[in-house]
């Protein structure tokens, strides 16, 4: 029998143990409740399903263990009717205990090979650089940035620090309007603060053209790549992003933008207020992805805190595949990726992490998974699968 399975048949007898303090009344009510509709014991087999349990073992040891229990807590809500959701928490949570667990058993057990585990090269997280671009030609380096450093740089006046260019519209020298650009380049992320008090987070390999202060009935910038944004309210003057032929119009909000060149599709991820794309209005917790070929448009549910975690410093992976996961990494990390076995490309994972751990611990809890293992040369990395 395998490690993984003994976690599991533990976690059965554990969760068995547990479900004789209910009683036979209790039981009994838990049965009716499974059998009481196709969407009961549907959800009641998601939680309880060997093969569901396994996958979850890793999922509670990618470092968010409230994650799938706030999940099917979101399911279980939608019932109407009260004393049912209340008696299915808690149900629900003595099934999740004896994962957590299992969980712990199995990261217990494997740390100790992950502690012997050593890469001969090791890929360290990116960090605050970029350039700024001026109209005149000029290129600034904000890597070297100081701390609180003044300048008044094509009439306006900014501030800037390591990791941030902040432009103070109250005080310029001449009414001018010059277009400037701020350059992220791989392994980098900056932050600017536009005239009007709008922070921009950009991404690594990201660009964002801007004008030195705002003026007429629009405030418009451009985007490549992706960013967050957090946008000053002004209902005298609409906010708009372009970014791929997508035009993203708001007047005080938080969304994410990826608009990455080589990339078919362009991301508009909605965590607050409201935003139209290319006439099309999007909600919270709502995502537009247009196409740059086809012009067409669709609209699908996401987690937006999970966007917003990223502009404070973590990467939040939900069901995404390694593919995804990877392409996102490797932009930030400063690395390039190749598959032994492409099929493992799609595998689907949980993963949350600060941004600024090495990379390798990010490959060690994808490793625990028995499905693919990571080799690591220099700035290249090499992803086989494990039958």
């Amino acid at each position: 029998m395998s490690k993984e399975s003994s976690y599991i048949k533990l976690s059965e007898k554990i969760s068995n143990l547990i479900k004789d303090f209910l009683g036979g009344r209790e039981e009994g009510k838990l049965n009716e409740w499974v059998n009481s509709s196709k969407e009961s014991r549907e959800l009641y087999n998601e939680i309880v399903s060997e093969t569901n349990l396994k996958n979850k073992i890793f999922k509670y040891s990618s470092l968010d263990t409230e994650l799938h229990y706030r999940e099917l807590e979101s399911k279980i809500r939608k019932f109407k009717n009260r004393k049912l959701r209340i008696r299915y928490m808690k149900y629900v949570a003595i099934f999740m205990f004896p994962m957590m667990i299992a969980s712990l058993f199995y990261i217990i057990n494997n740390s100790k090979q992950i502690e012997k585990k050593s890469y001969k090269n090791e890929l360290h997280p990116g960090g605050a650089k970029a350039v700024l671009m001026l109209s005149s030609g000029e290129v600034i380096n904000l890597e070297g940035s100081g701390d609180n450093e003044q300048d008044t740089i094509e009439g306006a006046f900014v501030y800037s620090n390591k990791k941030k260019l902040q432009y103070d519209d109250k005080r310029i020298s001449n009414d001018k309007v010059f277009t400037h650009k701020i350059v992220v380049p791989r392994g980098g992320e900056y932050i600017v603060e536009l005239s009007d008090g709008t922070n921009v987070y950009l991404f690594a390999e990201s660009s964002l053209s801007y004008p030195s202060r705002f003026t007429g009935e629009k405030r418009e910038v451009v985007l490549t790549g992706e960013a967050y944004f957090d946008v000053c309210r002004d209902t005298t003057k609409e906010f708009i992003v372009k970014a791929g032929g997508a035009n993203i119009k708001v007047l005080g909000t938080s969304f994410n933008v990826m608009a990455y060149e080589g990339l078919d599709i362009v991301e508009t991820s909605l965590i607050r207020g409201k935003v139209v794309v290319n006439n099309t209005m999007l909600t919270p917790n709502k995502q537009a992805f247009f196409n740059k070929e086809t012009k067409e448009i669709g609209v699908r549910d996401i987690r937006g805190k999970d966007y917003e975690a990223r502009s404070n410093g973590m990467f939040v992976f939900y069901e995404k595949t390694l593919d995804e996961i990877l392409k996102e990494l490797s932009r930030w990390y400063d690395f390039e990726y190749f598959y032994e076995n492409k099929s493992v490309a799609s595998n689907r994972y949980v993963v949350r992490i600060p941004k600024y751990q090495k990379v390798n611990d990010v490959f060690d809890i994808i490793e625990m998974t028995k499905e693919v293992k990571f080799g690591v040369k220099g700035k290249s990395v090499v992803i086989k699968g494990i039958k």
